[in-house]
Protein backbone atom coordinates (compact mmCIF):
# COMPACT_ATOMS: atom_id res chain seq x y z
CA UNK A 1 0.00 0.00 0.00
CA UNK A 2 2.85 2.37 0.83
CA UNK A 3 4.46 1.78 -2.58
CA UNK A 4 1.16 2.62 -4.30
CA UNK A 5 0.90 5.83 -2.26
CA UNK A 6 4.50 6.73 -3.20
CA UNK A 7 3.71 6.19 -6.90
CA UNK A 8 0.52 8.25 -6.66
CA UNK A 9 2.39 11.00 -4.79
CA UNK A 10 5.14 10.95 -7.46
CA UNK A 11 2.63 11.21 -10.29
CA UNK A 12 0.82 13.98 -8.44
CA UNK A 13 4.12 15.86 -8.10
CA UNK A 14 4.80 15.49 -11.83
CA UNK A 15 1.27 16.68 -12.63
CA UNK A 16 1.76 19.66 -10.30
CA UNK A 17 5.04 20.60 -11.99
CA UNK A 18 3.37 20.52 -15.42
CA UNK A 19 0.41 22.48 -14.09
CA UNK A 20 2.63 25.19 -12.61
CA UNK A 21 5.31 25.44 -15.28
CA UNK A 22 3.51 23.89 -18.23
CA UNK A 23 5.07 22.61 -21.44
CA UNK A 24 6.95 24.96 -23.68
CA UNK A 25 4.86 25.14 -26.84
CA UNK A 26 6.39 28.22 -28.42
CA UNK A 27 9.57 26.51 -29.66
CA UNK A 28 11.31 28.59 -32.33
CA UNK A 29 11.90 26.98 -35.69
CA UNK A 30 15.52 26.45 -36.68
CA UNK A 31 16.82 29.11 -39.08
CA UNK A 32 17.80 27.39 -42.33
CA UNK A 33 17.61 30.39 -44.69
CA UNK A 34 20.85 31.72 -46.13
CA UNK A 35 21.45 35.46 -46.00
CA UNK A 36 21.38 37.53 -49.17
CA UNK A 37 24.55 37.78 -51.25
CA UNK A 38 26.95 40.72 -51.10
CA UNK A 39 26.39 43.26 -53.87
CA UNK A 40 28.78 45.45 -55.85
CA UNK A 41 31.52 42.82 -55.43
CA UNK A 42 34.56 44.18 -57.30
CA UNK A 43 38.25 43.42 -57.65
CA UNK A 44 41.16 45.58 -58.78
CA UNK A 45 44.26 43.44 -59.38
CA UNK A 46 47.72 44.75 -60.21
CA UNK A 47 51.36 44.27 -59.29
CA UNK A 48 50.77 41.04 -57.35
CA UNK A 49 47.93 42.46 -55.25
CA UNK A 50 44.14 42.45 -55.42
CA UNK A 51 41.77 44.84 -53.67
CA UNK A 52 38.34 43.29 -53.13
CA UNK A 53 35.36 45.39 -52.04
CA UNK A 54 31.65 44.74 -51.60
CA UNK A 55 28.42 45.99 -50.07
CA UNK A 56 27.06 43.82 -47.28
CA UNK A 57 23.44 42.58 -47.32
CA UNK A 58 20.79 44.18 -45.11
CA UNK A 59 19.71 40.90 -43.46
CA UNK A 60 19.22 41.43 -39.72
CA UNK A 61 21.05 38.20 -38.87
CA UNK A 62 23.93 38.74 -41.33
CA UNK A 63 27.15 37.82 -39.47
CA UNK A 64 29.93 38.07 -42.05
CA UNK A 65 31.51 36.84 -45.26
CA UNK A 66 33.92 34.07 -46.25
CA UNK A 67 36.35 35.05 -49.05
CA UNK A 68 38.23 32.48 -51.13
CA UNK A 69 40.19 32.45 -54.39
CA UNK A 70 40.83 29.89 -57.12
CA UNK A 71 43.61 29.04 -57.64
CA UNK A 72 44.52 29.54 -53.97
CA UNK A 73 47.45 31.91 -53.71
CA UNK A 74 49.27 34.58 -51.76
CA UNK A 75 47.73 35.67 -48.48
CA UNK A 76 44.53 33.85 -49.49
CA UNK A 77 45.80 30.26 -49.69
CA UNK A 78 42.94 29.38 -47.31
CA UNK A 79 39.51 31.06 -47.17
CA UNK A 80 39.23 33.90 -44.67
CA UNK A 81 36.23 34.67 -42.48
CA UNK A 82 35.50 38.36 -41.99
CA UNK A 83 33.04 40.00 -39.60
CA UNK A 84 29.89 41.80 -40.66
CA UNK A 85 31.42 45.29 -40.57
CA UNK A 86 34.27 44.46 -42.99
CA UNK A 87 33.63 45.47 -46.61
CA UNK A 88 37.06 45.15 -48.27
CA UNK A 89 40.15 42.97 -48.30
CA UNK A 90 43.61 43.31 -49.82
CA UNK A 91 45.21 40.08 -51.03
CA UNK A 92 48.95 40.12 -51.70
CA UNK A 93 51.44 37.63 -53.13
CA UNK A 94 49.51 36.96 -56.35
CA UNK A 95 51.25 36.07 -59.60
CA UNK A 96 51.24 38.70 -62.34
CA UNK A 97 49.44 37.49 -65.46
CA UNK A 98 47.44 34.82 -63.59
CA UNK A 99 43.63 34.74 -63.81
CA UNK A 100 41.95 34.41 -60.37
CA UNK A 101 38.34 33.80 -59.38
CA UNK A 102 37.42 35.43 -56.07
CA UNK A 103 34.32 34.24 -54.22
CA UNK A 104 32.35 35.92 -51.41
CA UNK A 105 29.92 33.73 -49.43
CA UNK A 106 27.78 35.43 -46.80
CA UNK A 107 26.74 33.69 -43.59
CA UNK A 108 24.31 34.44 -40.78
CA UNK A 109 24.26 33.92 -37.00
CA UNK A 110 22.95 30.36 -37.52
CA UNK A 111 25.95 29.64 -39.82
CA UNK A 112 23.84 29.33 -42.95
CA UNK A 113 26.06 30.12 -45.97
CA UNK A 114 24.95 31.63 -49.26
CA UNK A 115 25.92 30.12 -52.62
CA UNK A 116 28.36 32.98 -53.13
CA UNK A 117 29.14 35.68 -55.63
CA UNK A 118 32.22 35.53 -57.86
CA UNK A 119 34.42 38.06 -59.63
CA UNK A 120 37.28 37.23 -61.99
CA UNK A 121 40.48 39.22 -62.48
CA UNK A 122 43.86 38.77 -64.11
CA UNK A 123 46.66 40.39 -62.15
CA UNK A 124 48.10 43.19 -64.27
CA UNK A 125 51.71 44.28 -64.35
CA UNK A 126 51.66 48.05 -63.92
CA UNK A 127 55.41 48.48 -63.67
CA UNK A 128 56.89 51.17 -65.92
CA UNK A 129 59.32 49.52 -68.33
CA UNK A 130 59.70 52.57 -70.57
CA UNK A 131 63.28 53.83 -70.55
CA UNK A 132 63.73 57.51 -69.83
CA UNK A 133 64.19 59.94 -72.70
CA UNK A 134 67.66 60.62 -74.06
CA UNK A 135 69.61 63.40 -72.40
CA UNK A 136 69.92 66.49 -74.60
CA UNK A 137 71.96 69.65 -74.38
CA UNK A 138 74.65 68.00 -72.29
CA UNK A 139 77.91 69.87 -72.20
CA UNK A 140 81.15 69.72 -70.32
CA UNK A 141 82.87 73.03 -69.62
CA UNK A 142 86.51 73.36 -68.52
CA UNK A 143 86.51 75.55 -65.45
CA UNK A 144 89.78 76.10 -63.69
CA UNK A 145 91.18 72.66 -64.58
CA UNK A 146 87.93 70.97 -63.46
CA UNK A 147 84.98 69.69 -65.44
CA UNK A 148 81.75 71.57 -64.94
CA UNK A 149 78.65 69.74 -66.01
Amino acid sequence: MKSILKKVAGLALVALVFAVFGCKTDVEEKDTASPAEVTEFTVTAADGNALLSWTKPADSDYAGVRISVTPAAGTLTNPVILGKEVTNLTVSGLTIGTKYTFKAETFDKSLNYSEGTEVIATVADNADYTPPAEVTEFAVVNKDAAALL
